[in-house]
């Protein structure tokens, strides 16, 4: 019985600290409303590498990882099959509007309505698109990533 009640208040002690502690939206975790979910993005979104994304920023895109070049992970918002042709590769776009996708049971997806300058706008999975190069991080992310890097490896090379 002590056990049980341990557990419970050490639990609703620490619970209200954590909802305290949220200093950016950059994680939706599944279980929130979608109303929820698009609140927190009005704010913005930060992404994992720390890089806060907000409406009307520009993002310049990289190069696409599908195997005739075009993005994996930028595409018309009516089907997924009309990926961003190889062409927009190295151009900026701004961000239209932020969108949590997905469902409350399995969690979101954080995308970005781009605007290409054409009658269409492409949508683009911020996350996996950055992970996978198709949007550049700022200067100074990548900068900040490359010394964090160069750090690892020469601890590694030291520790050999």
């Amino acid at each position: 019985m002590n056990r049980l009640s341990y557990l419970l208040i050490s639990a609703s002690l620490m619970f209200p600290a954590i909802s305290f502690c949220q200093q950016s939206p950059s994680v939706i975790p599944s279980g929130t409303s979608r109303a929820k979910a698009e609140s927190q993005l009005s704010k913005g979104y930060t992404t994992p590498s720390g890089w806060t994304i907000r409406e009307g920023d520009k993002l310049r895109l990289g190069r696409g990882t599908m195997p005739d070049k075009s993005f994996a992970f930028i595409y018309q918002r009516s089907t997924k099959n009309e990926h961003a042709p190889s062409s927009m590769a190295g151009k900026s776009v701004r961000i239209r509007a932020l969108k949590a996708f997905g469902k409350k049971k399995t969690g979101y997806t954080i995308i970005a309505k781009v605007d290409v300058g054409r009658i269409v706008n492409y949508w683009v999975e911020i996350d996996n698109a950055i992970h996978d190069g198709e949007i550049l991080p700022p200067a100074e992310l990548s900068a900040a990533d490359n010394a964090s890097m160069t750090n690892e490896a020469g601890k590694k090379k030291m520790m050999k």
